[in-house]
């Protein structure tokens, strides 16, 4: 964590923070980052918090195994947003799933992994190309930190999910989506958190949704994702925007 982010943090600290500050600091910007939820679910700031079941109440119905990767994940990812988001495609059987910001292949895995036919999925997912250090893309110390750890495909490779994965490269801001408008069940937003990054990848979900698709954003009140938080929050005035407690999600359904 850098000074900027530990100072950022200091509302949402306790004792327990300087412990671990003083032994275990990649734990302690999880530790900050769940206060500062329950901090603003308190305070009910931004988009309403609903509990997944309230926004998804369909997924109740499901009597069939949830299937999560074992081993610990380093996506970003939390095993409860895994869960929830394996949950919507083992009711819904999404058939058209477009991801912005593949990283290690963790989401798209799960999506694989709870399909019941495979061979009616196609999971398109972006991300930069593999030289991205010559690509004219700025990122803050915050995502340099998860792109020096990238394992590229690492999670569809182990599990053999590769047969209905179709990875894309390219920048997100620049990417012709037209090819996929109207058709995608299912989008899920977890590349670059700057503005304008969050901005056109919104707008391109818009355009590729289908009539009655599902748009999920990483990182509202993340780390890190204040842009992503501040963009959302004023969308939801024009759309309806909801975060699911406990995550990092926020969700919007079609029709």
């Amino acid at each position: 964590m850098t000074i900027k982010q530990i100072f950022s943090g200091l509302k949402f600290a306790n004792l327990a923070s300087i412990g671990l500050l003083l032994t275990r600091k990649k734990s302690l910007r999880i530790y900050l980052h769940q206060n500062k939820i329950a901090y603003f679910n308190e305070k009910q700031i931004g988009i309403p918090v609903k509990p997944f079941y309230e926004i998804f109440p369909e997924c109740i119905e499901i009597d069939e195994t949830i299937n999560l990767i074992s081993e610990p994940t380093t996506g970003g990812l939390s095993k409860t947003e895994l869960y929830y988001i394996s949950t919507i495609v083992k009711y819904f059987q999404p058939k058209q799933v477009f991801e912005i910001g593949t990283f290690d292949g963790c989401a798209s895995a799960h999506i694989a992994l709870n399909i019941k036919r495979p061979d009616s999925l196609k999971i398109l997912t972006l991300d930069l190309p593999p030289d991205r250090e010559k690509h004219s893309v700025n990122f803050s110390d915050q995502e340099m930190e998860f792109l020096d750890v990238i394992r590229p495909g690492y999670y569809l490779k182990k599990y053999d999910k590769l047969e209905v994965v179709n990875q894309l490269y390219g920048d997100s801001l620049y990417f012709d989506f037209s090819l996929y408008y109207g058709k995608m069940d299912l989008i899920f937003i977890d590349g670059n958190h700057n503005q304008p990054f969050i901005e056109s990848d919104t707008k391109n979900a818009f355009l590729m949704l289908n009539k009655n698709g599902i748009i999920i954003w990483h990182d509202y009140y993340g780390i890190p994702g204040k842009q992503v938080s501040d963009y959302l929050i004023k969308l939801s005035n024009d759309y309806t925007i909801f975060r699911i407690k406990d995550t990092s999600f926020a969700v919007y359904r079609r029709g």
